[in-house]
């Protein structure tokens, strides 16, 4: 029988792989018999045949080499187990030894389908003294261990203190920026106004006497009364004017078209409807 060229049980050939050479060999031996052609389902029969022979003689002679007291069967186990299936030894070593004999070549070995590796994170953890080997491992570490994925807010005064600051001074950056484009600004070089702009800043005459002067709340009632009526009146008096002074253009332009002395611009008369005659 074939023996695995590796010792790891894992890695030992599979059970057709057997089959696949004992069927090779019997093909050998039916053509050194003088056999042209065969069927699949005849082969088939042999090769069960062989297989089971070698299984019959493989446990007898295990039998034997347990009942000697031994591990690793002999030769002589071998021997004992054909005289008890009834083979005789005779021609055996000139069969062995015969000339026109066809000699096997070296079984390529088969690449197996190789498993796609998966991604493992993380280490796996080992079994405590108190748990059995035979037991499934542990998955990677992710699956069952809790792991917090976001920064615990900070709770220090110092720290709590550190960001308000930043905070409010990028707050007051923002501030400066939005003044800066919006409101008119001075410019550290002549050149370029864009660069480094600054906060015009305009002086206010007596910006505190507003909050100097004495005011009653009446006044302050009667004055937000009256300031929609002065709204309404300044608004009256501003349509009254621009309609005098549309007026006073009309006017101004049928004098001026009057007077004009040029008929290239002059403006265009129509000539007079004349009567059909009948």
């Amino acid at each position: 029988m074939l023996k695995s060229a590796s010792t790891d049980p894992n890695q030992a050939p599979h059970p057709e792989a057997y089959r696949k050479a004992m069927k090779i060999a019997l093909a050998y031996l039916m053509n050194e018999a003088g056999v042209q052609a065969s069927e699949e389902s005849v082969l088939e029969t042999l090769t069960e045949m062989m297989q089971s022979f070698l299984c019959s003689l493989g446990i007898n002679g295990k039998n034997y080499c347990e009942l000697a007291g031994r591990t690793d069967p002999v030769l002589g186990d071998v021997v004992l187990s054909l005289v008890n299936m009834g083979f005789s030894l005779d021609g055996l070593e000139s069969y062995a030894r015969r000339p026109k004999k066809y000699t096997l070549g070296p079984l390529l070995s088969a690449s197996g389908v190789k498993s796609p590796s998966l991604l493992h994170t993380g280490l796996k953890k080992n079994f405590p003294m108190h748990v059995f080997d035979y037991l499934p491992a542990f998955p990677d570490s992710h699956a069952y261990i809790n792991t917090i994925t976001h920064k615990q807010p900070a709770t220090e005064y110092e720290i709590i203190r550190e960001k308000a600051a930043i905070q409010k001074r990028d707050v007051e950056k923002a501030l400066t920026r939005y003044m800066a484009r919006t409101c008119p600004t001075q410019s550290f070089f002549l050149n370029d106004d864009t660069a480094f702009p600054l906060i015009d800043c305009r002086p206010l005459d007596n910006p505190s006497a507003s909050a100097l002067l004495p005011r009653d709340q009446i006044f302050e009632e009667e004055e937000e009364e009256a300031v929609p009526v002065v709204i309404e009146r300044r608004r009256i008096e501003s349509v009254r004017h621009d309609a005098d002074e549309s007026i006073e253009a009309c006017e101004t332009k049928e004098v001026d078209m009057r007077t004009i002395d040029n008929p290239f611009l002059r403006a265009a008369k129509l000539p007079p409807k004349l009567s059909r005659k009948r």
